[in-house]
């Protein structure tokens, strides 16, 4: 009599058509390229506050490098793509290959990738001011060839908004120098 052996696969679905994700990894899972989110530590996100993301890319194969310059070098890099995912809408956070980032216009001046530039293993995404809006689903996808891969990260931004928002500490510094100026040019 012939056995049957069943495996359970456990999926992650988050909204409908929009993310699927493995939780467990088995044997026939593994592929040239794999894209994780580490867990541990756990990351603390405060309202106006910066974040690092974490995406470390692994490769079973030859790594890229990032030492030749060129079109051809280009195209041997992988393609790294943030998103944001809240309410079941996605929102591109940013796209990069090579020394090449593309920011879309809601993260301008917020999001970037300090280090993928120069480690192409490293797709970590800083996140500077946190918003409570930037509560939600992060998403790094990694393409390299014909490989891909993509892992997910649920962020919670803790906080309370300030009655009186952060200023910027060049402003913070005139208004101390102004008061500095005023309170001495009041001579009895």
């Amino acid at each position: 009599m012939a056995q049957v052996t069943w495996h359970h696969r456990p999926h992650l679905s988050l909204t409908p058509n929009l993310l699927t994700a493995p939780l467990s990894s088995h044997p026939e899972d593994l592929k040239a390229l794999q894209v994780s989110i580490p867990r541990h530590p756990a990351l603390d996100a405060v309202l106006a506050g910066d974040i690092t993301i974490p995406c470390l890319i692994t490769y079973l194969g030859p790594k890229p490098t990032a030492g030749t310059g060129g079109r051809r070098a280009v195209l041997g890099t992988p393609r790294v793509k943030w998103t944001f995912i809240s309410e079941g809408r996605e929102v591109e956070i940013l796209v990069a290959r090579g020394d090449r980032v593309k920011v879309s216009e809601d993260y301008r001046l917020r999001a970037s990738l300090p280090i993928f530039h120069q480690r192409y293993t490293n797709a970590s995404l800083l996140l500077t001011e946190l918003r409570p809006n930037d509560s939600g689903i992060y998403r790094c996808d990694v393409q390299h060839g014909i490989e891909d891969g993509h892992d997910i990260l649920h962020l919670k931004v803790k906080g309370t908004p300030s009655r009186h928002p952060a200023r910027p500490w060049w402003t913070q510094r005139t208004c101390t120098m102004c008061t500095a100026t005023l309170r001495t040019s009041q001579v009895p």
